[in-house]
């Protein structure tokens, strides 16, 4: 009779244990329905896994905007953020394809660090050009942003897979053109010089800035 006493108060407890996880659950895909896309992202405890691309931005806000709400802002461009409902959206998906900002750090009087992590399913499987038109695309147009700049990128595992690299490499490329020289910058600018052992041999007017023609195969 005793043993039947405790059966019952651990039951209650784990049924209002998982009424409380879906309560929390439901809330959270709650705050992604399709026309409140901006919000949900900002998830200091989270820790990226395999199968996330992370990227860091250095943001400086612009006016008092908050740079909570900035980077929000960033991470929903960058990813399922919309300014109108899709027919096709859920909160499900949303809740499974939104990115995940985990880390916020402040440099200086206004610039910050944000660290977004983005699931690789958001991405085209192989391709570069549809990830840099996400996170380097027109988020840099943001309204909210006064700059910002791009300072690492770091692929998830798949998208390693995905991406083999060149097909011949520069060593590959110089054998196919058969080339092995190569234009250098002009060499009276103050930020280029010319490589050990070349000669200035390229015809051009008096004064104007010499190109420097080098023999070597490697920078």
């Amino acid at each position: 009779m005793a043993r039947h006493h405790l059966v019952v108060p651990c039951v209650l407890a784990t049924l209002l244990l998982t009424a409380a996880a879906d309560a929390r659950r439901r809330a959270s895909l709650a705050s992604l329905k399709p026309g409140n896309l901006t919000r949900g992202y900002l998830d200091l405890g989270y820790k990226p896994t395999k199968r996330d691309m992370v990227v860091v931005f250095r943001v400086e806000p612009r006016g008092r905007t908050p740079i909570n709400k900035v980077a929000e802002h960033l991470a929903a461009e960058s990813s399922i953020g919309t300014w109108t409902d899709i027919s096709t959206a859920n909160p499900r998906s949303a809740a499974r394809l939104r990115p995940h900002i985990y880390s916020i750090s402040k440099r200086g009087r206004r610039a910050h660090y944000v660290k977004i992590a983005y699931p690789q399913e958001l991405f085209e499987s192989g391709s570069i050009p549809q990830i840099l038109s996400s996170v380097a695309g027109n988020i840099f147009g943001m309204k909210e942003v006064k700059r910002l700049r791009l300072v690492d990128l770091s692929f998830s595992e798949g998208q390693l897979r995905s991406l083999p690299g060149p097909a011949f490499g520069i060593d590959g490329v110089r054998r196919k053109t058969s080339r092995t020289a190569r234009w250098w910058a002009p060499s009276s600018s103050p930020r280029w010089a010319s490589p050990p052992g070349s000669t200035p041999a390229w015809p051009g007017t008096p004064g104007s800035a010499a190109w420097t023609w080098s023999r070597t195969t490697r920078t």
